[in-house]
């Protein structure tokens, strides 16, 4: 079984435990983007600007500007070297440094899928969203994207 908890959220899932393997999918936009080292589905949409207090609910689901997007969409595991700018921090960190800020135990983290896109990491899937591909006032475009357990909670 799986806990993750995340706001006010808590997602259980029952998931077999698989040997981390090496994968990188493309996302396809709209649609549903099965992920099996994860145990876990990426859907996307575009969507018109949710309210403000959508944008950041949990980091299970998130909006990001559809116009900072560059190129196509792949879901793939962390690599070594992987740095990420979260939304609110002023420098990118590593990726491996996030991780152990949020207490993933190291035997998970090749499974978390990474979303990246041509300019480097979009959204670490319940983790982190990329300050690069924030909504802001200006968004006039969204792309919805969010994970959910594949086989049942």
């Amino acid at each position: 079984m799986h806990v993750a908890v995340s706001g006010r959220a808590l997602k259980v899932w029952l998931k077999h435990d698989v040997p981390s393997v090496a994968y990188e999918l493309v996302v396809q936009i709209p649609g549903e983007t099965p992920v099996p080292p994860a145990g876990i589905s990426v859907f996307t949409e575009y969507s018109a600007l949710p309210d403000a207090q959508r944008w950041r609910q949990d980091n299970w689901e998130v909006w990001c500007d559809a116009s900072k997007i560059s190129g196509q969409l792949t879901a793939r595991n962390w690599r070594r070297g992987d740095r990420i700018q979260p939304i609110g921090l002023s420098g990118h960190r590593k990726l491996s440094d996030v991780f152990v800020d949020r207490k993933v135990p190291a035997r998970l983290r090749q499974r978390i899928p990474v979303v990246c896109d041509e300019e480097g990491i979009v959204w670490v899937v319940g983790l982190c969203l990329s300050h690069r591909v924030r909504c802001t006032a200006e968004t006039e475009r969204a792309l919805h994207l969010w994970a959910q357990p594949r086989g049942g909670w």
